[in-house]
Formats: structure tokens, C-alpha cells, sequence
């Protein structure tokens, strides 16, 4: 129930905020936002918790840990370099995420 921004050369917390939703993987974006999949794609801000925007009409598992024989396939990803590009395999469509 916490998302943390971490500093490896200060080995530090620069953030840390409680959120009252389950957590999946994460794609962080910039030291304020991240994408959150479990379930749908989930746009949060890392200085509120607060959810900016939900991308309910795309699946994107229920993946919540490493371990993952127990759930259905997580449906195939894929993130642009520049992370402004996700796309998610659903079937035989592939949807694609724009991130500004």
C-alpha cells in the first residue's frame, strides 16, 4: 500500500506516500508520476497518491508480485524508451497507451 521515490546515491526515501488501492507493477514516468498496472493502467502522483487518470478499458493483469503462477497470463507489454508509449496485447488487439 506504498509507493516511494528512492535515491540509490543518497540511499534514501525521497518520497513515500500510502495509497488505499492494490498495487501492481509500476513504470515510473518522472520523479512525480507513475503508471500503476494492476488490473488497468492507473496515472498516480507520487506527491498525493491521488489516481490522475484511469485507463479502465485496457487490461493489464493482476499482477501484484513476482510471483504469478496462481493468476491468469499477464498480458503482454511493451514501453517506448522514452516511456511516453505503452502498448498491451489483449487478445489479437494491441492498445496503445499515449503518456504526455
Amino acid at each position: 500500500g506504498q509507493i516511494g521515490l528512492y535515491s540509490i546515491v543518497q540511499m534514501k526515501y525521497l518520497k513515500k506516500i500510502t495509497v488505499s488501492f492494490s498495487l501492481g507493477t509500476l513504470i515510473p514516468l518522472d520523479e512525480n508520476r507513475v503508471i500503476d498496472l494492476f488490473d488497468h493502467p492507473k496515472l498516480i502522483d507520487l506527491n498525493s497518491g491521488k489516481v490522475l487518470q484511469r485507463f479502465e478499458e485496457i487490461d493489464s493483469g493482476k499482477q501484484n508480485s513476482s510471483i504469478i503462477h496462481h493468476i491468469d497470463k499477464v498480458p503482454p507489454m511493451a514501453v517506448s524508451s522514452d516511456r511516453k508509449n505503452i502498448a498491451f496485447g489483449n487478445g489479437t488487439n494491441i492498445e496503445l497507451l499515449e503518456i504526455d
